[in-house]
């Protein structure tokens, strides 16, 4: 970060992340920290990717079940590939692969534990809809078809699920807009907490 304010809180590393830890107790309304607006990736940065400019202008989006989530991580699969962009600390900063903690990753094992449960076929609805979003891809994105589908389809679907996790949605000039915020993306874990991510 070369801008805003984080004097409140330390960041840590974690087992295969990062953490956000406050230097001191909070009162309500604290401003917790400031991430300056250069920082923040919202959908205007997002179709600025050549990858996304491509699948706007043959409206593949259109077809899309969960669009802006896939574009959001088609963008961070741009900025991955280039080693040095405004967002390489941030990219460094997310949960490496395999996510396991989510249900997305669960094992087979696992799975089994939840039978009885809402949750498999509510899991197989949302992985068989990212399997046919990235299949709708792969089809127009430059490179996709030639490069190993196994791979590129891990990658996509762990960047699919930081987003899903990691989203905050923003009031920018009087629109609600999901946008990925540095930091701020990593609060409120502890159960009770209640923490808001105004724009200015």
């Amino acid at each position: 970060m070369n801008k805003g304010n984080l004097d409140k809180v330390v960041v840590k590393p974690t087992r295969n992340s990062f953490g956000i830890h406050a230097k001191q107790d909070f009162k309500k309304n604290d401003k917790v920290m400031v991430v300056p607006k250069a920082e923040i990736i919202t959908m205007d940065q997002v179709t600025q990717d050549k990858n996304v400019k491509i699948v706007l202008d043959k409206k593949v989006n259109e077809q899309l079940i969960s669009e802006k989530k896939d574009l959001f991580a088609l963008f961070l699969m741009s900025q991955s590939v280039d080693k040095d962009t405004r967002y390489t600390d941030y990219l460094y900063s997310l949960p490496e692969a395999p996510l396991k903690n989510l249900p997305l990753f669960y094992t087979n094992e696992e799975n089994a534990m939840l039978k009885g449960t809402d949750l498999p076929p509510i899991q197989k609805v949302l992985s068989d809809n990212i399997f046919k979003d990235f299949e709708t891809l792969r089809a127009v994105v430059p490179g996709w078809a030639e490069t190993n589908f196994e791979s590129l389809y891990q990658k996509f679907v762990h960047l699919h699920a930081i987003v899903s996790s990691k989203f905050v949605m923003l009031n920018i000039n009087g629109e609600e807009t999901p946008a990925l915020v540095p930091f701020v993306d990593i609060m409120e874990y502890r159960e009770g907490a209640q923490t808001t991510c105004r724009f200015d």
